[in-house]
């Protein structure tokens, strides 16, 4: 059996309501089977909500992404499960996983009133992974000292954003927060 990865990440308002769903499916050798955007209706038309969310102001860019497939909770749900059976999804991952595990489990539950998990895939945290490999190592620490990329408090910064600073020597990166986009990065 071939191992297919699914990469996924999500956007919230009130932070578990899933607006922006986004997944990329790749095989090992990291070429794209199939990728999707959703925009999540139930949400992201309810204004109380939108400006809950901590990058709402970025509502009206979407007008301007390309492939957007605007459906409710409901037709997200189904068409990434659905996807992930077709192209025989094995691995499930995201930078800080458990965030997005649970939003969509929230979201499935407050819009379909339906349990949904997540068994039938190996689940990887690439932040858990970033942390092991590269954010514990003095190299890293380093490079957020004289890069500036240390938290209110301190810390050295474990974001995605920031990892993908240091791994692509990429000083200015910032990410888009649209979950496709994030997905590639």
């Amino acid at each position: 059996m071939k191992n297919v990865y699914a990469l996924i990440d999500t956007e919230t308002a009130d932070m578990n309501k899933v607006y922006d769903f986004g997944f990329i499916l790749f095989d090992k050798k990291g070429n794209i089977l199939f990728e999707r955007n959703y925009i999540n209706i139930d949400v992201f038309y309810n204004d109380k909500l939108m400006n809950s969310a901590y990058y709402g102001w970025k509502k009206p860019l979407y007008e301007n992404i390309p492939n957007l497939v605007y459906t409710t909770t409901k037709g997200m749900i189904f068409d990434f499960f659905k996807n992930c059976e077709k192209f025989g999804v094995t691995h499930l991952l995201a930078y800080n996983l458990s965030f997005d595990i649970k939003a969509l489990k929230y979201t499935a539950k407050k819009y379909m009133n339906e349990e949904i998990n997540f068994d039938n895939f190996v689940l990887v945290d690439v932040m858990r992974t970033a942390i092991e490999l590269l954010i514990n190592t003095d190299k890293y620490r380093n490079f957020c000292k004289q890069n500036n990329e240390l938290t209110e408090k301190g810390n050295y910064k474990t974001s995605a954003e920031s990892v993908y600073r240091y791994i692509n020597s990429d000083y200015d990166f910032n990410e888009d927060h649209t979950a496709l986009s994030d997905c590639y990065c």
